[in-house]
């Protein structure tokens, strides 16, 4: 008696990608651990969920918590009225469970890189602008957006070592002692600080791909020289 039982509830229970779907007298039950936005429970203009061939409606939505996970359990039946109009056509399959689980798993990968993406803007924005007109072309990354960040950060670090710079001098004045040669750190700050105005005079400018670090000063130097060969 409990093998037929056994049989019984694993001929009506089967595995479709990740999810697990359940074949009952009314009609289906799909637990999934994905929440599925797309898949809401109203009266009027409802999605058509296709399986097997057959049509369905989304009557219920659940979430049950267990120790280990979290799964979601939506409840579906047959689609009686012909005449209803549906306002999404979803064909539940094999393909359509795979291509959602990809696209939730690049959602959860996103959601850890979001905060690493304005730092890579930042050194990217720093590359020549040869370099960032390349990648924008071949991978849609605005080379104008990544200056700004480029500016950003290279002005935080020219005011970080000014205020170095300043202390430095402070405790110099103070113990008569030369704790840092003050120079170096200040030819630093002032090709900074000059640097970062340039390439957000660049920015301002509207040029299609603006200045890389120190790059104004080559593009000033080819100007010259194309000046003197005209000459």
């Amino acid at each position: 008696m409990h093998t037929e039982h056994s049989a019984h509830d694993s001929a009506a229970e089967r595995k479709v990608g990740s999810d697990r779907v359940v074949a009952e007298a009314d009609g289906l039950v799909i637990r999934s651990r994905a929440d599925m936005l797309d898949w809401p429970t109203r009266e009027f203009h409802r999605p058509r969920v296709h399986v097997d061939g057959k049509e369905y409606a989304i009557v219920d939505r659940t979430r049950e918590e267990s120790p280990d996970r979290r799964v979601f359990r939506y409840r579906l039946s047959p689609w009686r009225d012909p005449r209803e109009e549906p306002s999404a056509e979803i064909y539940y399959d094999e393909e359509y469970v795979h291509e959602r689980d990809r696209e939730r798993a690049l959602d959860v990968t996103m959601t850890y890189l979001r905060p690493l993406v304005p730092v890579a803007m930042a050194l990217i924005g720093l590359w020549p602008s040869s370099w960032k007109s390349w990648l924008e072309e071949r991978t849609g990354c605005d080379a104008r957006a990544a200056t700004l960040y480029s500016v950003w950060l290279e002005g935080m670090v020219a005011f970080l070592l000014m205020v170095t710079l300043c202390i430095t001098l402070f405790v110099t004045a103070l113990s008569r002692m030369m704790i840092l040669q003050p120079w170096p750190l200040g030819f630093i700050v002032a090709v900074l600080v000059v640097d970062t105005i340039m390439r957000l005079d660049s920015v301002m400018r509207d040029d299609r791909v603006p200045s890389g670090v120190l790059e104004w000063i080559f593009r000033r130097r080819a100007r010259r020289d194309g000046r003197k060969d005209s000459v």
